[in-house]
């Protein structure tokens, strides 16, 4: 018997050694969500889940990978609903109710689902699949592999300056089907590499792989169009929302070693920057030595999404002044001696860079809207140039002038669709990196691989401002 048990052993084990290296292969699948809105200019954004068994929920990991992208709740996504206050009113609404229950859930679907979304191609009719994306129970694997399922949705009754009046937004859900490669030393698994910026506004991202083994170097290209240059370009691991470090190779090229497991890559593109000798700001400002002029909390938080206040305006750009020793010639009511921020008050007043509230007063503990953070930017450069229009700052706004130059120098981008929101409140996030532009100030690479730069529990390496927020309280404050 044991004889007999021995021998079909030894059989098993050389039919294994003679069947083919792709018979040892792994299929692995991971659910791809897409979303993109079709009015010009089209923006795309996408994420997947990590890798699936085929018994999970169809809307739950649909779910997962909308709130990956979303994120409301820490403001951490890359989303954003597209710019439109219509279309965040209509993903919160849907968030909320699948958070709230099946109750919740279907009173939502009949009321602003099931009337207004569609199948989009014909997969999707065939399948149903809008119909499935309502069915909590449906499994992923009700899904062909590899096939795309589309649904859209085109807003009704939305005000015409919103971004979502007149356009559509298209979801696309792929199961992905991933196989593993083999070697002679045994089963090579590859993870998936999703391509975000292949198609960013103003310039394009090349990833040279798909998918890659644990280990192998990966090469991003990066090419920003004419006038454009990359703002950032950000590898994130699926599977835990940990930035990938990277490496510039110099002439637009970044590689990266491959986790073990799904990364993004994706790249935003921004005007290319007028530098601060070009704007004249080095004349006024000290762009050569390292200041920290911005601060975190004392509980270790920085709060990047807080607006900022008039008086931490004055405060920032006082620190960063190559001369203090200036003859105030103004001063406001309610700005006395001794005030927190009286001598940066009244140092820029008396230089003509802020203005009061015509009434005698400053108003220090006011949010600063981002118009009147632009202007004061302005002040210090000596140029005008003329940059993007945006739909809401119109020639007549008082404003125009500066946010024009601003985005021309490269200082300014817009909140998408077109729109710079003037009279929204600038936050403390916006105004890191601003100032960096137009100091001229980048990250030191070498500081934060050795783990020197300043970091904040709030603001992951993931965030959007990450980097800038660094360099802003990196360094020494001189007075």
């Amino acid at each position: 018997m044991k004889q007999r048990m021995a021998k079909l052993l030894t059989a098993v084990l050389l039919l294994c050694m003679l069947l083919p290296q792709t018979a040892l292969a792994v299929t692995r699948t991971y659910l791809e969500v897409t979303i993109t809105e079709t009015k010009a200019p089209a923006t795309t954004k996408s994420g997947t889940s990590g890798y699936l068994g085929g018994s999970e929920k169809l809307t739950a990991e649909v779910v997962g990978v909308i709130n990956q992208l979303y994120n409301r709740t820490s403001g951490t996504g890359e989303l954003e609903a597209f710019g439109s206050p219509a279309m965040k009113a209509v993903m919160n609404a849907g968030l909320d109710a699948y958070a709230d229950g099946t109750d919740a859930w279907n009173t939502w679907v009949e009321s602003s689902y099931r009337s207004v979304v569609r199948d989009e191609n014909e997969a999707a009719a065939a399948l149903g699949f809008k119909e499935k994306l309502i069915d909590l129970a449906t499994p992923v694997n009700a899904l062909t592999a590899n096939t795309a399922y589309q649904i859209s949705y085109a807003p009704a009754d939305v005000d015409p300056t919103d971004r979502a009046s007149g356009n559509t937004y298209i979801v696309t859900v792929t199961l992905r089907a991933v196989s593993s490669g083999s070697s002679s030393g045994g089963t090579t698994v590859t993870y998936p590499i999703t391509n975000d910026g292949k198609r960013a506004e103003n310039g394009t991202v090349t990833v040279s792989d798909s998918s890659a083994a644990v280990g192998k170097t990966v090469t991003v290209s990066v090419k920003p169009d004419d006038g454009y240059r990359l703002n950032q370009l950000i590898v994130i691991l699926d599977k835990n929302g940990k930035a990938v470090k990277y490496t510039a190779k110099g002439n637009d090229t970044y590689t990266f070693q491959m986790p073990a497991g799904g990364v993004t890559v994706d790249a935003t593109f921004g005007r290319a920057i007028y530098g601060p000798a070009e704007t004249g700001v080095s004349a006024v400002l000290n762009t050569t030595d390292r200041i920290a002029y911005l601060q975190g909390k004392a509980d270790g938080n920085f709060y990047p999404a807080a607006s900022v206040t008039r008086g931490q305006v004055a405060v920032i750009f006082y620190r960063l002044l190559k001369n203090v020793d200036v003859v105030r010639t103004v001063s406001f009511s309610d700005v006395p001696e001794g005030f927190w921020c009286a001598d940066a008050v009244n140092t820029l007043a008396s230089l003509g860079i802020i203005k009061g509230m015509g009434d005698g007063t400053f108003a220090p503990d006011r949010p600063i809207t981002r118009a009147q953070f632009v202007a004061i930017a302005t002040r210090f450069a000596d140029i005008a140039v003329t940059g993007e229009t945006f739909t809401d700052v119109p020639e007549t706004y008082w404003a125009y002038e500066a946010i024009s130059t601003a985005s021309g120098c490269g200082w300014i981008n817009g909140v998408g669709g077109g729109l710079f929101a003037p009279e929204q409140p600038i936050t403390r996030a916006q105004a890191a990196v601003i100032v960096n532009r137009m100091l001229g100030r980048v990250i030191d690479e070498e500081e934060f691989d050795a783990a020197q730069a300043k970091t904040y529990a709030d603001v992951p390496e993931t965030y959007w401002a990450w980097y800038d927020i660094s360099e802003a309280s990196s360094g020494v404050i001189p007075r």
